[in-house]
């Protein structure tokens, strides 16, 4: 999502560029579905870059199995370059790392291996990507380019690259100090979904509808920017940002309750909502064992067909044992859900994320609220209710606020 329209953008405005991937399945996909045949444009050999003199790298940066930074795929990038790079070149690196990352990782392992001198021989910028997949308010050309380096010539390189595809780049003189720009951007987020969800589940303690107290937050014009409770974190940074810089944080001995918290409470989220489904329906007299599941929506947003890092998929199979499931995401999966599978009285329960579903697709799900559903961003026909359950009997509506 960061590397392809990022490619796309610099041969619009007719630079030679090569897309390489070390994947060969997904560049053979790009081949035949892009690809002109008198000249290569994608590639997993080595050989069609190296008469290359500019390297993007935008890479995936997860975590391990330990909630650690995988940088393996840094690493994989980092060496593909040093098997090509020339006197001259110049690197920018564009996925989001810990602060020191662009220097340990880039800068210092191509210097220790080429024995190619920074500043003098090749070049590095750090350039974190600000992508917002399927915002259609916001373009990549919008978003300004933030572009950090301790190198001037490295600067200047690349701000006449990045000022043809943007309206405006941001320069600041340090790799750290970009590097930790984009990690405040995304903990910023994390810390304060973490705030609002935690709030959600006081207010269900206290019997008090957070929406509407939201709703009359967002009134004040100054001092206060909505956030909205629901079922935890997903995507590519806000649930993995935060962790980059706590762990660069611990290896000095400093602990950010912050950022820890904030992870600690959005992983729960989709848990906490599976355990209000279980609750409302022994509260409501519905046999669980025999209850059958229709969870709508399991991209981490709308109109992406994007699931990464999106927690509540694994938590929906948490229900007691007995309940069975379907799944329906049109982005997702490019699938549509039988009508008669919706019809089926079997199903008793539907988890319904709404935000993450166009507006063809809401409108259906507003058609199945009239079963039962829990909608988790307040995009049902009862918006107002929000974050609530919801089971019908009969004629019989009951809500029931999470």
């Amino acid at each position: 999502y960061v590397g392809f329209p990022l490619f796309l953008k610099l041969k619009k405005k007719k630079f030679k560029v090569i897309g390489y991937d070390n994947n060969e399945k997904k560049i053979k996909k790009f081949k035949k579905k892009f690809s002109s045949p008198k000249k290569i444009i994608f590639t997993s050999s080595k050989s069609d870059i190296k008469n290359s003199n500019v390297y993007v790298i935008c890479v995936p940066t997860p975590l391990n199995d330990s909630l650690e930074p995988d940088t393996s795929f840094i690493d994989s990038a980092v060496s593909t370059i040093i098997s090509v790079i020339k006197n001259g070149d110049l690197i920018i690196f564009e996925s989001t790392c810990y602060p020191g990352c662009t220097k340990e990782m880039v800068v210092d392992r191509i210097e220790r291996e080429k024995k190619l001198k920074f500043k003098k021989n090749f070049f590095v910028s750090y350039s974190p990507e600000r992508i917002d997949p399927a915002n259609k308010k916001f373009k990549i050309k919008d978003i300004p380019k933030i572009i950090g380096s301790e190198c001037k010539k490295s600067l200047k390189l690349t701000d006449d690259i990045y000022k043809k595809i943007f309206k405006k780049t941001y320069i600041l003189h340090k790799f750290e100090e970009a590097e930790l720009a984009k990690l405040i951007e995304n903990v910023f987020r994390q810390v304060n979904i973490g705030l609002i969800n935690e709030m959600a589940m006081m207010c269900e303690k206290l019997q008090i509808n957070i929406w509407n107290s939201i709703k009359a937050s967002s009134t004040k014009p100054f001092g206060f920017m909505p956030f909205f409770p629901g079922p935890g974190t997903g995507g590519h940074c806000i649930p993995l940002d935060p962790t980059y810089l706590s762990w660069k944080a611990k290896s000095k001995n400093f602990f950010s309750k912050y950022i820890d918290l904030a992870n600690e409470i959005n992983q729960k989220m989709p848990n906490y909502v599976v355990q209000r489904v279980e609750k409302f329906l022994s509260n409501q007299s519905v046999n669980i064992e025999n209850c059958k599941l229709l969870v709508i929506g399991l991209s981490y947003k709308k109109d992406v067909s994007d699931d990464v890092s999106f927690k509540l998929q694994t938590d929906v199979g948490r229900l007691d044992s007995g309940v069975s499931d379907d799944r329906w995401a049109v982005y997702l999966k490019k699938a549509h859900l039988d009508w008669k599978v919706s019809q089926d009285t079997k199903i008793s329960m539907g988890m319904i994320g709404l935000n993450m579903l166009n507006v063809q697709e809401k409108t259906w799900g507003n058609r199945f609220i009239s079963k039962s559903a829990l909608d988790y961003y307040g995009y049902s026909a009862t918006a107002d209710l929000g974050f609530a359950i919801y089971h019908k009997f009969g004629e019989v509506s009951t809500s029931f606020l999470m």
